[in-house]
């Protein structure tokens, strides 16, 4: 349980570490100032994100091999217990693409840009990704609906939601079903085309 609030703490430090630097440092017209702050948040996610990368994925793991090597529970409640590291395994690959976005728009090579112009993302994106989470895919405020211009990895449906709206250039996500039944995967989000 400790490890898994700890990785839980890590998540929210690198999503801290990108809300500051929209807020500190996206309206900075200055170029010399904007880069050497960048670098800064650079920085911190990589140290913050190699600590999620070397606890998030293993832990969990770990117990089930204790757990089942030592014979501590039954065969009934370590098949339960599977099933919830695969839920828990699902939900890190959702989070870790959920980090992606900021990770590209601030840090990317085609990173976005300062000063008066400059438009942050994390509080759409926040609100659609938590309506996404509580309410599904079917919440109005999403708008979402099968994008047919082209399918998903493997060719399974791609479906669209709005991140933003009535913005120049708003932010749309595709995504598609699964691997569980229960998950979706963000594919990718990026300005309506």
């Amino acid at each position: 349980m400790a490890t898994s609030n700890g990785v839980d703490a890590t998540i929210n430090k690198i999503e801290t570490a990108f809300e500051g630097f929209e807020k500190d440092s996206l309206p900075i017209e200055q170029q010399d100032e904007f880069l050497r702050r960048r670098e800064d948040l650079r920085n911190r996610v990589y140290e913050l994100y190699a600590e999620f990368d070397s606890t998030a994925w293993w832990w969990a793991r770990n117990i089930y091999d204790q757990a089942r090597i030592l014979h501590l529970i039954s065969p009934a409640r370590l098949d339960k217990l599977n099933e919830h590291i695969g839920q828990y395994n699902n939900n890190l690959v959702e989070t870790a693409h959920a980090i992606d976005i900021p990770w590209h728009a601030y840090l990317g090579t085609n990173a976005v840009t300062h000063g008066s112009g400059a438009k942050e993302i994390m509080p759409s994106l926040n609100k659609q990704l938590r309506n996404l989470q509580q309410q599904g895919p079917n919440h109005p405020g999403l708008h979402t609906h099968r994008y047919q211009s082209v399918p998903g990895p493997g060719g399974s449906a791609l479906w669209e939601s709005y991140v933003e709206n009535r913005t120049p250039s708003a932010r749309r996500m595709w995504w598609i079903y699964g691997p569980a039944d229960d998950a979706i995967t963000i594919v990718t989000i990026g300005p309506h085309p």
